[in-house]
């Protein structure tokens, strides 16, 4: 005979000793479609075991159950709130999943709508500084390459890339531009209410320290990125190129200034590739292009060029020493002994 426990759990422990658990849902438009939502993707682990501590359980012996969550979605869209408690039915054999309803205090929904509004404000943010990027980009201006044969753009993500003057002004220029498009948001009335507090989005989510109110990422509702267009390029291409950062929203200064954690992702596109591919994903890319060429020799000041046998070596760019033989060369670029980039060009000295 089938033996339960989840009833006796339940019971016997009161519903304010269970932690909260918050997630974003935009998906949750109502009350029956939220719950079908967190019975299919929160649900507790089922446990079985047997009655005899010494034997694995059989369906003839067995005793289940699983300890309820309470789940609180969060639709950053219509700001609303729901709450379950979510476990499992002791109806042996086949334990269904079921959602309670919780009652959340009204303190509760408004701490939770405001992170909900926080998220839209800060997105909001964002989209406004990237759309004034491009704005911004618009002018191009060049000069000419090392080799002599080409002129070559400017303003590009590949020259912001090599040069860590430019990425740190990047860096700078999108804190301001996200603050003050999060300033222009028709929700930044909620900072004021959160004047006091300390503001933190993470890999894990949203979280508003003096009034305790956490609210993961989930699958529809991901940790903000923001993608910097640059409407110049070194190579022409039918996607531009753009450098695109993972941020994180660590705190305010007390200036009320964000303080933005941006981690660049590989999937940005530098002189018509894909960062990933100038790291060799799919094996080294050739470069023939002068211009980019170029820009890859502004590396030597920040890290080191080697051979394939590891010797580190003097990469030239577009140029040729004078003397120096021509030969296809295979570059690997470290910086702090990590491996960032790995190309081909025409080149010498490599060997």
């Amino acid at each position: 005979m089938f033996k339960t426990f989840l009833l006796l759990i339940v019971i016997s422990i009161p519903l304010s000793t269970y932690a909260e658990e918050a997630f974003f849902c935009k998906e949750c438009t109502s009350p029956e479609n939220a719950k079908s939502i967190a019975k299919l993707k929160y649900a507790p682990k089922l446990q079985c075991n047997s009655s005899d501590p010494f034997s694995p359980p059989t369906p003839d012996d067995a005793i289940c159950g699983s300890v309820a969550r309470n789940i609180i979605l969060v639709n950053p869209e219509t700001k609303n709130i729901y709450s379950y408690r979510v476990g499992h039915s002791n109806q042996a054999p086949r334990y269904p999943v079921m959602a309670w309803d919780r009652t959340l205090s009204n303190q509760d929904i408004s701490g939770y709508s405001m992170v909900a509004e926080y998220l839209a404000t800060y997105e909001n943010g964002i989209q406004i500084a990237t759309s004034n990027a491009y704005i911004s980009k618009s002018n191009t201006s060049y000069i000419a390459s090392r080799s002599g044969t080409t002129t070559c753009p400017t303003d590009t993500a590949l020259s912001t890339l090599v040069n860590p003057n430019e990425m740190s002004n990047l860096e700078d220029l999108m804190t301001l531009s996200i603050m003050f498009g999060m300033e222009t948001s028709p929700g930044y009335g909620v900072m004021d209410k959160l004047e006091s507090s300390s503001i933190s989005n993470t890999g894990a989510g949203i979280t508003i320290n003096r009034i305790n109110y956490n609210v993961a990422w989930s699958d529809t509702t991901k940790k903000p990125i923001i993608t910097w267009p640059f409407a110049n390029s070194e190579e022409l291409s039918s996607i531009k190129d753009y450098l695109l950062f993972n941020i994180e929203n660590l705190a305010r200064d007390h200036n009320n200034v964000p303080i933005l954690k941006f981690s660049l992702s590989d999937e940005s596109r530098v002189a018509g590739v894909k960062l990933s591919h100038l790291r060799g994903k799919h094996g080294p890319l050739t470069i023939t292009n002068p211009c980019v060429l170029d820009r890859l020799e502004e590396l030597n000041g920040t890290g080191q060029f080697r051979n394939a046998g590891g010797i580190e070596v003097q990469f030239n760019g577009s140029t040729t020493p004078a003397g120096g033989s021509i030969e296809t060369c295979t570059w690997y670029f470290y910086q702090s002994g990590r491996l960032l980039y790995i190309f081909n060009s025409a080149g010498s000295g490599c060997s």
